[in-house]
């Protein structure tokens, strides 16, 4: 299990809340084997669940 923590900020400096790019998706996909779930906090402190497969519906299998 990994956990790590990624955000933006606006051109204000505001922090604003990101989801993994593709790239990121499909690795995570393939690490986790589809079972992963993201914890995701926006800036307000915010908190949404999403499992990879609900970011990734379609994830490339080679």
């Amino acid at each position: 299990m990994g956990i790590f923590e990624m955000g933006s900020r606006s051109p204000d400096g505001e922090l604003v809340a990101v989801t993994p790019c593709g790239a990121c998706r499909q690795v995570i996909a393939e690490q986790s084997r589809l079972s992963a779930t993201l914890y995701l906090y926006g800036p307000g402190g915010e908190a949404a669940t999403r499992s990879i497969a609900e970011l990734l519906p379609e994830p490339f299998d080679l």
